[in-house]
């Protein structure tokens, strides 16, 4: 007996005295993907967690982040920051070793204490020395350097080399 010949035999088997092969509005056509009936609210839930998925999914793929987190084989995690943000291949592409990269946003450790005149003015030195005019970056830069504990230590780091 072939694989069709068993189907037949299986579906005719469901078939009782009161119901017909084909009973009316019913078609042999499987519904769309993501249809929902009133009766099967589970259907509803598949749906929508498979929707944030897909979401999810692309916007790892298709959307630019300036944060990302790369998985290995046979090593622990790194993180990396692009400027300008990256999409999910161009910073693939950039670890060809990775097999895996997530978009994540940091999380900031907070200064004890305002940045300082003395530090805002050793930053502003530092950003004049390596030729940067762009206001807005220079803007984003203290910024980060007066919410960023880590931006902070980083960027007067660099300016005392």
């Amino acid at each position: 007996m072939s694989l069709d010949d068993l189907l037949v035999t299986l579906e005719r088997r469901d078939i009782t005295p009161v119901t017909s092969v084909n009973p009316a509005g019913v078609t042999s056509k499987p519904a769309p993907t993501g249809a929902l009936t009133p009766d099967t609210p589970v259907t509803r839930q598949k749906c929508h967690a498979e929707d944030v998925l897909r979401k999810a999914v692309q916007g790892a793929q298709g959307t630019p982040s300036q944060w990302w987190r790369f998985h290995y084989t046979h090593r622990e995690p790194e993180e990396a920051s692009y400027s300008p943000a990256a999409t999910h291949a161009e910073a693939m592409a950039g670890e060809p070793d990775a097999i895996k990269a997530e978009p994540f946003e940091p999380l900031l450790r907070e200064p004890n204490a305002p940045l300082s005149q003395e530090e805002e003015a050793t930053i502003l030195d530092w950003l004049e020395r390596i030729n940067e005019t762009d206001e807005a970056i220079i803007s984003a830069a203290l910024h980060q350097c007066q919410t960023d504990q880590d931006a902070r230590d980083f960027f007067i780091g660099l300016a005392e080399q």
